[in-house]
């Protein structure tokens, strides 16, 4: 009877330890098609490349973004931020990074949104190539749902938005679009 429990335990406890870690792949596809252009921010150490019909902006006056990726209608945009941690959340992530940063970063979304923070769906976790990432879906401020994916590039930590303006609309994007864009430039880092 022992053994028997014992032997249930031990299923029980290998299906949370691999249940809980990354699923093979995104809920969303990471294979649209991107332009040739290629991006390069030396202070992240990133290439990348964009999708057709978008650009990388210059100005930037909010500075709440290193690298603003917009469509050439405005109708959707990707904010790449590197994710700055105080020496003990370093440490702290460093068992769980993922999982701990989404939850870190639901935090700071909280704070920011006066505590109006709506997450859409559950956490996602996957991978594209060798790499690990975590996404959340939530309701930005002005009420369109808003992706954002945590990741671990070169030692350091990223936080890559996708932002939908009018989804749907004439030649607009779905939000669903836009994540697979955001998914295919991801999977373009090096």
């Amino acid at each position: 009877m022992i053994l028997q429990k014992l032997k249930y335990l031990i299923f029980f406890l290998l299906i949370l330890i691999y249940g809980c870690g990354a699923s093979n792949t995104s809920v969303f596809k990471n294979n649209v098609e991107l332009s040739p252009v290629v991006y390069s921010n030396k202070e992240y150490g990133i290439t990348m490349r964009l999708p057709s019909g978008w650009e990388v902006l210059k100005e930037n006056e909010c500075n709440c973004t290193k690298v603003w990726i917009v469509r050439n209608d405005y109708g959707a945009s990707l904010n790449l931020s590197r994710i700055y941690l105080d020496h003990i959340t370093n440490e702290e992530i460093q068992k769980a990074p993922i999982e701990i940063l989404l939850a870190y970063i639901k935090t700071l979304k909280a704070a920011e949104m006066n505590g109006r923070f709506a997450q859409i769906g559950k956490n996602e976790l996957f991978k594209i190539g060798s790499g690990d990432y975590g996404a959340i879906i939530y309701y930005g401020k002005n009420n369109m749902p808003v992706r954002s994916v945590i990741f671990k590039h070169k030692n350091y930590f990223y936080q890559f938005d996708a932002y939908v303006t009018e989804p749907g609309i004439g030649n607009k994007l779905l939000p669903d679009e836009v994540y697979s864009i955001q998914n295919a430039v991801l999977a373009s880092i090096e």
